[in-house]
């Protein structure tokens, strides 16, 4: 009896340290990449403004995986894509997988007008729960998708460098 009291005790101690751990993390997580342009912004939005152009840049998607579902939410894959606001300096969207996380997904163009170029910049954050192991899986957040992020605005920046 001794040994299962002793066991529980520490089982909810050791619970007790992960969330204090947990609610002293940000409560939501940021990834952000960028990549200046040597183009004028006008060549760069209409690719990122348009799902449809995505796949010509966005690794490992395809365009058969983009379905319409109306003017402003699509369907890729598993996820649910919304626009949430679209300007000609940022575009916003939230994207929800089937199992319920939800991202906001941000993109900008600012101009850089001295060198004739811009910068396209790319971040999604994601709120956390107040559960501890939330808070903690949200360290590999930036591991798996800053390279991500850093590919596909690469791809970008080839692509709009390429068409004309």
């Amino acid at each position: 009896m001794r040994l299962v009291k002793f066991v529980l005790i520490s089982a909810l101690i050791f619970f007790l340290l992960l969330l204090g751990i947990g609610l002293l993390m940000p409560s939501k997580v940021v990834v952000s990449r960028a990549i200046n342009i040597p183009v004028p912004a006008g060549r760069v939005v209409p690719y990122m403004q348009d799902v449809r152009k995505w796949p010509q840049w966005m690794q490992g998607l395809d365009s058969n995986q983009i379905k319409t579902i109306n003017d402003s939410v699509y369907q890729v894959g598993n996820l649910t894509i919304q626009w949430i606001e679209s300007n000609a300096n940022h575009m916003i969207t939230q994207w929800k997988s089937k199992n319920g996380t939800l991202q906001i997904s941000t993109m900008r163009i600012i101009t850089d007008s001295a060198n004739a170029g811009c910068t396209a910049q790319w971040q999604f954050e994601q709120p956390l729960g107040w559960l501890p192991w939330e808070r903690l899986g949200s360290m590999l957040n930036e591991k798996i998708m800053g390279p991500q992020l850093e590919t596909n605005l690469q791809q970008l920046r080839n692509k709009v460098l390429v068409t004309p």
